[in-house]
């Protein structure tokens, strides 16, 4: 009996897919065991928000998972807690799952996508924070996923339109999406051996949407943060400065660079000193690479380096789930330069 091409590729297509949901259980799991003595603390901190009493002010516009499980909680009538640990589950399996039906839309190759997802994987496991991990980190993730696949296949307005909406609700890295509109709209690559380039408006309209999501999504968080926000649920014995408070940023550069240093000088069976590694790995590859880089990924090496930069000013150096946000870069950046993916102009050209 001969097997249809068609029937075998869905086949093989919903094999990929098991494998890719049996990896997602497994991340789950360790997950849950590294977090294990601090699940009530992550349950108060995405309920804090639901209420008004998050950590932090900052935290109060991350609407997106604390709303969602609250919502899910009452249709379902079960408790927060419980509708946390399933909703986690569920955005790992999204995570993955999307990564991987993304990345095989490009390559059109199962075995490809299935051995990137397993890299993306490893990279959400190897930036694993010991204590925290909130429902954001999860939905960050997925939102630059379909941010950077949406470049990629050079989609239109309305797609960044979408993506950016969900992605303000989640946090405001969503600015970041505005902030490439900007960017694609005037930026040109001149010399495709360099890192040089130039301004020149492209597209107008580009310009004025990246513009207004920029301008409206700042006035949106500072909107639902004053609108939402009631008091810290850090403890009543900490005492706040107006920046520590969340009231402006939390800027951490001075911070950060003591913390590098100790890191060096101060070796333990933690291990620190690999993220003072991997902080500087990052910037200097796609540095490196950028210069052989098409116009398209070096418009996505300048917003990745824009993110890299913010979070060394305002991240935790050692808190390492603050560089989750990345791996959406970092794995398609990867398959860029290794020559597994291209633009998709650059496909039909």
């Amino acid at each position: 009996m001969i097997i249809p091409n068609e029937s075998q590729q869905n086949f093989n297509i919903f094999i990929a897919i098991i494998i890719v949901i049996f990896l997602s259980l497994l991340e789950y799991r360790l997950v849950i065991l590294l977090h294990a003595d601090d699940l009530k603390n992550l349950f108060h901190a995405a309920y804090g928000v639901t209420i008004g009493e998050p950590h932090w002010r900052v935290y109060q516009n991350r609407l997106l998972g604390p709303f969602s499980v609250k919502g899910l909680s009452e249709i379902l009538g079960m408790t927060y807690a419980q509708v946390y640990m399933f909703f986690t589950m569920g955005l790992l399996v999204i995570q993955n799952v999307l990564f991987f039906a993304l990345f095989r839309q490009l390559t059109d190759d199962n075995r490809l996508s299935v051995r990137y997802t397993l890299y993306f994987v490893a990279f959400f496991i190897a930036l694993s924070d010991s204590n925290w991990l909130y429902l954001w980190d999860f939905l960050d993730i997925i939102v630059f996923t379909l941010f950077i696949y949406g470049i990629l296949a050079y989609k239109n307005n309305w797609y960044f339109l979408f993506v950016f909406g969900i992605a303000i609700l989640n946090k405001e890295s969503g600015l970041f999406i505005a902030l490439w509109l900007i960017l694609d709209a005037l930026i040109e690559k001149r010399d495709t051996n360099s890192f040089y380039f130039a301004m020149k408006l492209r597209d107008l309209k580009r310009l004025f949407l990246g513009i207004a999501l920029l301008v409206g999504g700042i006035f949106f968080v500072e909107w639902i943060r004053d609108a939402l926000f009631i008091k810290s649920a850090a403890g009543g014995g900490v005492k706040f400065t107006g920046i520590e408070y969340g009231k402006y940023v939390h800027f951490k550069f001075l911070i950060n660079l003591k913390v590098f240093v100790y890191n060096l000088t101060n070796l333990n069976f933690l291990l620190n000193f690999l993220v003072n590694i991997f902080i500087l790995a990052l910037p200097l590859f796609v540095i490196i690479q950028s210069k052989k880089a098409e116009e398209t990924i070096f418009k996505i090496i300048i917003l990745f380096l824009a993110i890299y930069s913010t979070i060394m000013l305002f991240g935790v150096l050692n808190e390492t789930r603050v560089y989750n946000i990345l791996i959406p870069f970092i794995i398609f950046l990867s398959a860029y330069f290794s020559g597994h993916i291209v633009p998709r102009k650059m496909v039909s050209s």
